[in-house]
């Protein structure tokens, strides 16, 4: 039985996620460092490693693949969504067409502390198309006194 995906498929997917992924939790544990410094804690070196893990895949990698941005049977490998200014969301899809299923994903609009822009969706449509939602601020809700 042959599959609708390669290993080249494998490899770009995987190095994507791989990358997207590395980034994530490194801008995590500065945020959290950040928000809570320790004077003992350090992850500097680590993050210095990450980084040029990342650097080095991507040496290693680029020559041997020509189109990264697209699967053997044409599909883009992932798809990139401006929420809003500043903020834009990306779905990773996976090499085996079966296993990309079609949601919804949720979040917060951008605002300063104590504002309520709304929110957002991202609908995610196989086989490569994300749409943005954006929904405005819900009503605050009035009491009303009882008679």
């Amino acid at each position: 039985m042959t599959t609708p995906y390669n290993s080249l498929d494998c490899l770009k997917y995987l190095a994507k996620r791989t990358n997207g992924t590395v980034g994530w939790v490194a801008d995590s544990a500065s945020c959290a460092l950040a928000d809570h410094p320790h004077p003992t804690v350090s992850i500097e070196p680590e993050l210095d490693a990450l980084s040029e893990f990342i650097d080095e895949m991507h040496s290693l990698l680029g020559p041997i693949v020509l189109d990264w941005d697209n699967y053997s049977d044409g599909r883009p490998v992932s798809t990139r969504v401006d929420i809003e200014q500043g903020y834009t969301f990306e779905h990773v899809w996976h090499p085996d067409p079966a296993k990309n299923t079609a949601g919804v994903v949720t979040g917060r609009r951008l605002a300063d502390p104590g504002e309520d822009n709304g929110s957002w969706e991202v609908h995610i449509l196989p086989p490569s198309t994300v749409q943005v939602v954006l929904l405005p601020p819900k009503p605050a809700l009035r009491s009303v006194p009882a008679e």
